[in-house]
């Protein structure tokens, strides 16, 4: 119910004004965040575990954590007195949007890339 109370609330304060106050700023921003700064963390998160292969990092690394904690945290800021609590609300709610979008477009091809991995090698087949 917290979720549906979350995702409600976080999709009603979404307007095309909020999502692109800060404009390229933000943009860069949330590019870095899920271009560099999730990956980085979850590899080091990571480091020195063998039971995780470098691809099931990569695929951790761009698919997860998910976007929930994201929109909370964003209404926390919205909620308080934070010098530039808005500002920072929506460049959360950007980054949500984005990965929804571009993770969306992303999920199929990533989980069969995954599933191709896992497979084991037909019998007779060359090595490759």
């Amino acid at each position: 119910m917290v979720k549906l109370g979350v995702f409600l609330v976080f999709g009603a304060i979404l307007t095309s004004e909020f999502l692109s106050e800060d404009g390229w700023a933000a943009v860069a921003i949330v590019a870095f965040t899920l271009l560099a700064a999730r990956p980085i963390a979850v590899f080091l998160s990571l480091a020195g575990t063998r039971q995780v292969d470098v691809a099931g990092k990569a695929f951790m690394a761009w698919f997860g954590p998910k976007g929930v904690a994201t929109m909370t945290f964003a209404l926390f800021v919205l909620g308080s007195a934070a010098p530039n609590a808005e500002r920072i609300a929506g460049i959360a709610a950007l980054a949500v949007v984005v990965s929804i979008i571009v993770h969306g477009f992303s999920d199929h091809p990533g989980a069969e890339w995954m599933a191709r991995r896992g497979e084991p090698e037909p019998e007779g087949a060359p090595a490759a």
